[in-house]
């Protein structure tokens, strides 16, 4: 393997982002989430540009960025009665805060810094304001976030 990521620039970068990363973070099941990034593109080489995109995404975010995810890859809640949808299309800010209290100062630089890495995406956009007068935003998993997030979940399932 060394050999391997010595004769290759860019499997050098790639190991040089991952451990830069890797060394920049607390969360264990990032850091192992990430060496596994770096495993994959050391084995295929045509995944290597794919590797980095999820090492630079995995790089941005830290535990309270995860919990943000872990809450909009639940189901959402139900809509009030007459609306056309029976859930919610994606999660509203009170919602999340519902799930997540002590968010309230947080959680707009958390959205802020998901929307940047690309895992979490405005799915309100275009859809006209709800009848109680709220905004229209409805926060998403991408499915580069819901993939991100599959593999630091790998990790905690493997370790009990």
């Amino acid at each position: 393997m060394v050999h391997t990521i010595e004769t290759s620039p860019e499997l050098l970068t790639l190991m040089s982002e991952t451990v830069q990363a890797a060394m920049q973070t607390p969360l264990e099941e990032k850091i192992i989430a990430l060496g596994r990034c770096l495993g994959r593109g050391v084995r295929d080489e045509t995944m290597v540009d794919a590797e980095f995109i999820y090492v630079r995404g995995l790089a941005e975010i830290e535990a309270t960025e995860v919990k943000v995810m872990q809450v909009l890859d639940q189901p959402t809640g139900l809509t009030p009665e007459g609306y056309a949808e029976a859930h919610w299309p994606g999660w509203r800010r009170p919602e999340i805060l519902s799930e997540l209290p002590g968010f309230g100062a947080v959680l707009d630089a958390s959205i802020a810094r998901l929307t940047s890495a690309g895992m979490v995406k405005d799915d309100g956009i275009g859809r006209l304001p709800p009848d109680d007068g709220s905004d229209t935003e409805m926060w998403i998993l991408t499915d580069f976030g819901k993939k991100c997030l599959s593999l630091l979940r790998a990790v905690t399932s493997n370790n009990p």
